[in-house]
This record gives structure tokens, C-alpha cells and sequence, in this order.
């Protein structure tokens, strides 16, 4: 849900467009991982053998700062002001970790390869120079895009509004209903028991001078003592009536 930013305060960014940017980069930045970022031929006791590494093997923090960019995303969606400024630090933070990593990996991608080679063959050593596919370098790039954003973030937030609650209960108890007063008392919104109506004649069960035959005074406690159990009261206790 995206919420306007305030005049004058931050970046005319929205929160739904920063959050969303986030988690889009975060995203690519995982799928990037997964694929194959270095290739090198081992040699084995039969034959020599394909080694492909992929960016999970060869740089974990990747992967890492992915997730920790998903979960700051989380903390700037739903987040106020310094929770959404605080959110985008640790973006901006793990997005350059995430390039700065992959520059390192780039600068000796031999190393991972020579590692991993020792794990399938027992010998430190590559049959070969290793040849690098084009994903670290676009994880590189994506990396810094996602520190970007999370500069945006950090100077947009002071202009967001806190998102409240969608769906709030009010903690005050609903009044209960109107209950018809005997006795001649007014009703809840009808005319006066016993009064005269608006024509000037009497109502049903009114007598000369104000008053209301018994029998009609017993059937408006029945009717309230019919609304009582209906509400799940006890019509016999004092406090029902």
C-alpha cells in the first residue's frame, strides 16, 4: 500500500515504490546467485572434468545480504518514520555489501574455483585458467542499485506518514439497543406510553389522565423481557430490567 509523502519533508518518493524496488532487487540479486559464475576444467584420475560454480558456492554473502535487504523491506513497509530510515541504512549497507563482495570475488576467481576443485578431486589445482560468465557482473551492478535505493529511503522516510491499521476495532461497547419504558416512560425514538400521539388521540392503552391500563404495562415488560433473552440476558435480575 503506498502512502503519499508530505510536502516539504524528504523526497517525493513513495513508500509502496521504494519497498517495492527493494524487493525486486533483493530478488534479482538471489536469482543472480544461483547461477553459474565461474567455469574451470579439473583433472581426474580418468578423465578431465567441467567445474561449475555457481554464485551461492563461490560468494555466501550474496545470498545473505539478499535476505537481510527482504527483511529491511519488511521493516520500511510497515514501519513509521525511524523505523522506515533505520530499514533503509541497513539496505543501502547490503547492497554495497552484496557488489562489494562480488568485486572481490572477481578480482581472484581462481580461488573459490581451486577450493572447490579440492573438494572433488583431492588436489588443489584447475586444468586450465577459469572463465567467468557475465552474472557477477551483473550482480555487481544490482548490487549497487539496491545501495541506491536504500539512500532513496533513507532521505524520502521523514516525509511518510505512518501506516495505521486497515481494520481497527473500537474498544468502546456498542450501546444497547433502546428498551421501551413501562409504566408511561417514554420509548427509545417512539411516542410517550400512555401520551397522545401526534394527531392528539390517545394511544393504544392510554386512559384519562395519563396512565396505562395494566394489562398493557405486562405486555410491554413481556416484549422486553422477550429482547432480553434474545440478547442473552436474564430478564428476572435487576439489572435486565
Amino acid at each position: 500500500m503506498s502512502v503519499p509523502t508530505r510536502r516539504g519533508a524528504g523526497l517525493p518518493v513513495r513508500r509502496g515504490t521504494a519497498v517495492l524496488a527493494v524487493v525486486v532487487g533483493s530478488a534479482l540479486v538471489l536469482l543472480l546467485a544461483a547461477m553459474t559464475w565461474v567455469r574451470a576444467d579439473v583433472r581426474t584420475v580418468l578423465a578431465s572434468s567441467e567445474l561449475a560454480l555457481s554464485g551461492t558456492d563461490a560468494v555466501p554473502a550474496v545470498v545473505g545480504a539478499s535476505l537481510a535487504a527482504a527483511a529491511a523491506a519488511l521493516a520500511v513497509a510497515i514501519g513509521g518514520r525511524w523505523a522506515a530510515t533505520v530499514g533503509g541504512v541497513a539496505i543501502a549497507g547490503v547492497g554495497a555489501l552484496a557488489a562489494g563482495a562480488t568485486v572481490a570475488f572477481l578480482t581472484d576467481p581462481e580461488a573459490p574455483a581451486l577450493d572447490a576443485a579440492a573438494e572433488m578431486t583431492g588436489v588443489a589445482a584447475l586444468d586450465g585458467a577459469a572463465t567467468l560468465t557475465p552474472w557477477p557482473y551483473a550482480t555487481v551492478a544490482v548490487g549497487v542499485l539496491l545501495a541506491l535505493t536504500g539512500v532513496v529511503v533513507v532521505l524520502a522516510a521523514p516525509g511518510w506518514a505512518r501506516v495505521g491499521r486497515r481494520f481497527e476495532r473500537d474498544a468502546s461497547p456498542a450501546p444497547a439497543p433502546g428498551r421501551a419504558v413501562a409504566a408511561g416512560g417514554p420509548a427509545a425514538g417512539g411516542p410517550t406510553a400512555g401520551g397522545p400521539t401526534a394527531g392528539g388521540a390517545p394511544t393504544d392503552g392510554a386512559v384519562a389522565g395519563g396512565g396505562t391500563r395494566p394489562e398493557v404495562t405486562e405486555r410491554v415488560q413481556a416484549m422486553d423481557d422477550w429482547d432480553a433473552l434474545g440478547r442473552g440476558e436474564d430478564p428476572s435480575t435487576p439489572e435486565a430490567r
